[in-house]
């Protein structure tokens, strides 16, 4: 339960802090809204999170081959999902989801990176109820700089997250990858992602089945979106713009610092 009375005394030093400060910095639009609701006319800078570099390189066919032969993926179409295992992460609803695919494709599997053993359990309990089990591949956390790898061997990427406002910073990654992108409909997704980048369908197990088994029945028709995907995030969420954006707040509030933070960075 919460505790009211400690949320509203954080939120009273919220917003003294954010009056007293000549710029705030978000980094996505939800929480570029909450300031603003917080302190109406409060000066903000919204600077996304840029993806690590490691997942910006191009992955190594050799070991995508590796991995699929690995875990027995050489002819199957595969669902992938990597990240963590928590509640608002969806997995229960996706792994409903990968059953109705299933029953419609037997060449569908569905690999879920990362989880910790005991979400892994409750997982393959789930699967195994639903009659899916022998198709859903846990192979458990893995390095960040095997998700390019990870990735890549994906068929189509899932994001199906249920609840936050900020954007998972995997998503950077995803649509690095140019794999079409299937994710909820909701503010976390849609801050990045649109329909020219994803596809986007509502948090429910038959609509996000949908949203799958269409890039699965067509990988080409949703191919320009992955590259649309990718084109975004050299736009708008590179290093490249990480600094144009951060240069542009300090300018905004201290137009000195801004050449000796240019030269430092």
């Amino acid at each position: 339960m919460r505790n009211v009375a400690l949320l509203r005394m954080l939120r009273r030093l919220e917003r003294s802090a954010l009056r007293r400060a000549r710029l705030a910095i978000t980094v996505c639009a939800a929480l570029t809204e909450t300031v603003r609701a917080l302190v109406p006319g409060a000066m903000v800078a919204q600077i996304e999170d840029c993806p690590l570099d490691e997942a910006l390189r191009a992955p190594d066919r050799a070991r995508v081959d590796q991995l699929r032969a690995t875990y027995g993926l050489q002819s199957r179409r595969v669902i992938m999902y990597t990240g963590n295992f928590e509640s608002y992460q969806g997995i229960e609803l996706l792994v409903d989801a990968f059953a109705h695919v299933a029953r419609a494709r037997d060449d569908a599997t569905l690999v879920l990176v990362g989880g910790a053993p005991a979400q892994m359990d409750a997982v393959r309990a789930h699967a195994t109820t639903l009659g899916v089990a022998d198709r859903v591949v846990l192979p458990g956390p893995r390095p960040a700089e095997e998700m390019p790898e990870w990735m890549a061997a994906g068929d189509v990427l899932v994001s199906p997250r249920l609840h936050g406002a900020n954007t998972p910073l995997k998503l950077y990654s995803y649509m690095w990858s140019t794999v079409p992108i299937v994710a909820t409909n909701l503010p976390t997704h849609t801050q990045v992602l649109d329909d020219t980048t994803a596809i986007l369908r509502a948090p429910t197990a038959e609509e996000l089945a949908s949203g799958i088994a269409e890039v699965l029945a067509d990988p080409a028709h949703f191919a320009p979106r992955g590259a649309a995907a990718r084109g975004r995030v050299a736009s708008d969420y590179s290093r490249e713009a990480f600094r144009r954006k951060l240069l542009a707040a300090y300018a905004s509030v201290a137009p000195a610092v801004r050449s000796s933070v240019a030269t430092s960075m």
